[in-house]
């Protein structure tokens, strides 16, 4: 997925950006912006390609870590019935 997004960022034309960003642990003002795109693509999946209709790695996205509670659209979260049971640490 890191690959992929950084393949999208570097096809968007913000590869040497993020040559700038990454030799900078303190970021300017200007850099933010970039780096907020690259959170958000890790969080979400979706490519920072304006109009891009791929994505990056929807299913390997960090909101799925994020959010324990639900799972990737299309994606089986157990045997059949297993939402029905409160989860092992949600149980009285």
């Amino acid at each position: 997925m890191g690959k992929n997004i950084l393949d999208a960022f570097v096809t968007a034309g913000r590869g040497e950006d993020i040559v700038s960003l990454a030799g900078d642990p303190a970021p300017q003002q200007s850099q933010t912006k970039l780096a907020n795109a690259i959170v958000a693509a890790w969080y979400s999946g979706l490519s920072p390609l304006p109009g891009a209709r791929e994505v990056t790695g929807f299913n390997e996205a960090l909101v799925w870590t994020a959010l324990s509670y639900t799972k990737p659209w299309g994606s089986c979260g157990g045997e059949t019935g297993y939402w029905g049971d409160a989860p092992p640490d949600q149980e009285p």
